[in-house]
């Protein structure tokens, strides 16, 4: 199974070549952390904090790293 990880400092994914966290990865992170949504908010804050520093000009960072981690808001 590809892992779907992130290429920096560019922030695409190694695998698929889409914005990291694509599709793929994302559906992967949600099974691992199915019981524990908290957790998977402290995980993807981690890539969001490594994200901004390469990538301090895009603005909807967060959006792309945590909005897809609370499904209902």
């Amino acid at each position: 199974m590809r892992t779907h990880v992130p290429r920096r400092p560019e922030w695409t994914c190694l695998d698929c070549r889409e914005l990291w966290p694509c599709p793929t990865r994302r559906a992967q992170i949600l099974v691992d952390f199915e019981r524990a949504p908290e957790s998977l908010r402290v995980y993807m804050t981690h890539y969001l904090e490594e994200a901004m520093r390469d990538l301090p000009s895009h603005l909807d960072l967060r959006g792309r790293f945590l909005r897809w981690t609370c499904p209902n808001g």
